[in-house]
């Protein structure tokens, strides 16, 4: 009886996924938002418009499209593909050709949202480039 209260209060909490905006259904508003904000997937550019629309007030709509965009942005630069995972949802696996470099760009986005003051989505991306630098080396 004990032992049941014990593993009720020890609950292993599920950690909420992104939404998968990888789905054919996101389409339209992800293209509504790269129109809308001028986002150019070969220019790196873009990147410094990510980042001053998340030291704004963003919703999570933004949020997700920000994500798709710095997604497709490494991946226009370096090489990449998109995957899903059930357990962490959408990610870039195999950027520059290496299968040791895997990103979550929506982890990276919410990250920048939760600590604007010291992180930002250029920083991110510069060490991503070192990354695959040192790889190409």
């Amino acid at each position: 009886m004990y032992a049941l209260k014990w593993f009720e209060q020890i609950k292993v909490k599920k950690k909420n996924l992104p939404d998968n905006f990888l789905k054919e259904e996101w389409a339209p508003l992800l293209q509504s938002f790269i129109r809308k904000n001028s986002i150019k997937f070969d220019n790196i550019e873009s990147i410094s418009i990510l980042d001053k629309m998340l030291k704004q007030e963003v919703s999570t709509e933004e949020i997700y499209s920000i994500s798709y965009c710095l997604g497709e942005i490494i991946k226009h630069n370096f090489g990449a593909e998109w995957d899903y995972s059930s357990e962490d949802g959408p990610y870039i696996k195999n950027i520059a050709g290496s299968e040791k470099i895997v990103l979550k760009p929506f982890v990276l986005v919410t990250k920048t949202v939760i600590n604007s003051d010291i992180l930002s989505l250029e920083c991110f991306f510069t060490n991503i480039k070192s990354a695959v630098d040192s790889i190409k080396n």
